[in-house]
């Protein structure tokens, strides 16, 4: 029998309907070998890199995006003409984050020194970006497959700064504000606490935990989140990076197991004086939303976060 399940904060809906889930055998593929011939993250030029870190024989570069969404040209004031149509140019920084020099080497291959280094390298994007006049939102995720919207195999992220602050982030910076002024306490400050306590949790250590949360909206997604409030990447600690780094780790290697799934992981953050709690999603994309979920916006999700979990700390092989 299938659930019904709401967001711990937003009106959003979820089923899970395990019966409908494909066989494991279907979802098994082996890690794709790259041409590098081509790869235009393998060697990139010095004279466009916008920060460089070198880590024992490796490094990783941010360099300008060649095929940017948005650009720092043009007008970046939002105007609405004859009631309906609001519009503005396609303002804003577009980056790439070269996580590695080395083709063929995901990010949970790397050390978790490495991996807490990216993260790093995030925070300091974002705050340089952020301090761009007419940057509302800087938006960090990562693509990897096709089916996660990935053009390039060399493991990269991305960092787009835009001029405005997406509506679903403006909803849950809300949600959070509301639920501190009438309960004084941060909500997800309050759900990590009960996740740490739930078949939802994943793994745990000094400084963060990630679980599979309540209402998952795709199969084996997590969230990782550091224990201490913070609103913001930005404020995170030496240790707090490393603590997020090994959980991310940990779970990339697990996942890798059903076959080096295509995913995304992004991040979500506010100003570093907001209400909001900083975390990480990551969202393995092993089915397509249809036309239920397009209509409806109540996605099916075949994969319990129950169930889920228990793969991540190794129960059971898979679902």
């Amino acid at each position: 029998m299938g659930e019904l399940r709401k967001d711990y904060l937003l009106d959003k809906y979820v089923i899970i309907a395990s019966e409908r889930a494909r066989r494991p055998v279907q979802l098994k593929e082996e890690k794709a070998k790259t041409d590098n011939k081509n790869c235009p993250f393998c060697k990139v030029e010095e004279k466009v890199v916008l920060q460089s870190t070198v880590l024992d024989k490796d490094k990783i570069q941010v360099i300008p995006n060649i095929f940017p969404a948005v650009r720092a040209q043009g007008n970046a004031a939002i105007h609405t003409d004859n009631e309906f149509f609001t519009f503005s140019d396609a303002y804003g920084y577009h980056e790439v984050l070269v996580e590695t020099v080395k083709h063929d080497v995901e990010l949970e291959d790397l050390p978790v020194e490495h991996v807490a280094r990216v993260l790093g390298c995030y925070a300091d994007r974002i705050e340089q970006l952020r301090s761009k006049s007419d940057v509302r939102y800087v938006s960090v995720f990562k693509n990897r497959g096709v089916q996660a919207g990935a053009s390039i195999a060399h493991s990269h992220s991305q960092i787009v700064a835009v001029n405005f602050l997406p509506n679903h982030l403006a909803e849950e910076f809300r949600a959070c504000y509301d639920y501190r002024i009438k309960k004084g306490v941060c909500p997800y400050c309050k759900i990590v606490d009960i996740e740490k306590g739930s078949y939802r949790k994943v793994f745990e250590n000094e400084h963060a935990v990630c679980f599979t949360p309540y209402a998952s909206k795709f199969s084996y997604e997590v969230w990782f989140f550091p224990k201490r409030h913070v609103p913001s990447i930005t404020l995170l600690k030496e240790e707090e990076f490393k603590a997020l780094a090994d959980l991310l780790k940990k779970c990339l290697q697990r996942l890798d197991k059903l076959g080096y799934p295509a995913f995304n992981y992004m991040l979500y953050e506010d100003h570093p004086q907001g209400e909001f709690h900083f975390h990480i999603q990551l969202a393995p994309r092993m089915t397509y939303w249809a036309g239920f979920e397009i209509e409806t916006g109540a996605i099916i999700n075949t994969i319990p976060p129950e169930m889920a979990a228990q793969f991540y700390r190794g129960e059971i092989h898979s679902f």
